[in-house]
């Protein structure tokens, strides 16, 4: 195969990726990051299947005694019908510093599927 045909081939594959890429595991974004702490931020996101629901799990700072790490499932999030997301937070917790906010989704066959991870940094 010449190396043009080559090029026009990758080019044809990469056009008919769906906008969210290939794997329906969405994005997440926190506004505004850094965010005070006690202070309101939005967390949102776009590329999730849809339908589908998104929960949360959330990973404190290695210097929070006791430790945080805990799930929003009790209240899962729907997408609208573009596959986006968006949810207003308080940044509650009782330390600053860098905490982990992964989204998790559920597929068309109901297995939980891990989306995006995101860094926010909650200061004094």
């Amino acid at each position: 195969m010449s190396r043009l045909a080559i090029i026009v081939a990758v080019v044809g594959l990469l056009a008919a990726v769906p906008a969210g890429g290939l794997a329906a595991g969405g994005g997440l974004i926190a506004t505004p990051n850094p965010v005070a702490q006690n202070g309101a931020f939005t967390l949102s996101g776009c590329g999730y299947t849809v339908p589908t629901s998104l929960s949360f799990e959330v990973t404190g700072p290695k210097k929070a005694t006791p430790s945080i790490h805990y799930f929003t499932a009790g209240e899962p999030l729907g997408v609208d019908s573009g596959g986006c997301f968006s949810e207003q937070w308080t940044a509650w917790w009782g330390v600053t510093g860098t905490f982990q906010i992964t989204s998790w989704w559920r597929d068309a066959k109901g297995a939980t599927r891990k989306g995006a991870v995101l860094a926010l940094t909650v200061t004094s």
